[in-house]
């Protein structure tokens, strides 16, 4: 019988996204490109926010990852 993750706070969602190298080998928490990071109601979101229209295109399947290895993770209610 498999295990659900269980709650996640923001802490754990910084530390988990500063260790997800983009392209460049640096990381969206270094660069300083992530934008309203939220732990609340069972879910994670966030926005990444690119320099230009075509950062963001290159930052597209890092986005999919990530949305991926954090779709199985179930936020804290109290974060």
């Amino acid at each position: 019988m498999s295990e659900k993750k269980s709650y996640v706070t923001r802490a754990e969602v910084e530390a988990f996204l500063s260790q997800f190298s983009l392209p460049d080998g640096s990381n969206l928490v270094a660069r300083d490109m992530l934008r309203a990071l939220r732990v609340e109601d069972g879910r994670v979101t966030f926005i990444i926010e690119a320099e230009s229209p075509d950062a963001a295109r290159a930052f597209e399947g890092t986005r999919a990852d990530l949305q991926q290895a954090l779709s199985g993770w179930r936020a804290s209610a109290s974060e």
